[in-house]
């Protein structure tokens, strides 16, 4: 089109389709007609499967933590067991793959960057440790996203 100096069409970049009502009626549609694990080949199910409202599934996981979701989000550094929760929450949230480490760092005031050093040391601990496991097990078994 470029080239041609054609002008680029509305329909062209509508691609996900397009649903009027309610959440509740999206959630109903989504979960009659769109599968649990999205089809690699259909990247738009990626986008439908992976619709999660952060600010809910921060305040059921800090429930089955028994965390305070406002000390996360208030205090800049923390330490031990709280700094463990937390950037497990972080990871649990990155591994959706519905926000960006901006939007996810904006959620419990850190930089990008640190989402990313999070990630990193958290995919570490998953891998070795069994403990962290477990509890990345217990969250999202209780809690549906």
């Amino acid at each position: 089109q470029s080239y041609a100096a054609e002008e680029k069409s509305l329909w062209e970049d509508f691609r996900h389709g397009l649903i009027l009502g309610t959440a509740e009626f999206v959630e109903r549609i989504k979960s009659r007609y769109v599968s649990v694990k999205p089809d690699r080949e259909v990247p738009q199910q990626k986008g439908m499967v992976g619709m999660v409202d952060a600010d809910q599934y921060l305040i059921m996981a800090c429930t089955v933590l028994g965390r305070d979701l406002d000390r996360f989000r208030e205090m800049g550094r923390l330490y031990g067991d709280e700094r463990e929760d937390r950037d497990l929450l972080v990871y649990n949230l990155w591994e959706k793959r519905v926000f960006t480490n901006e939007e996810i760092g904006e959620l419990f005031g850190v930089s990008y960057s640190a989402v990313s050093h999070i990630v990193k040391r958290v995919r570490g601990k998953l891998r070795e440790d069994r403990g962290w496991q477990r509890k990345r097990d217990s969250i999202n078994s209780q809690i549906k996203t």
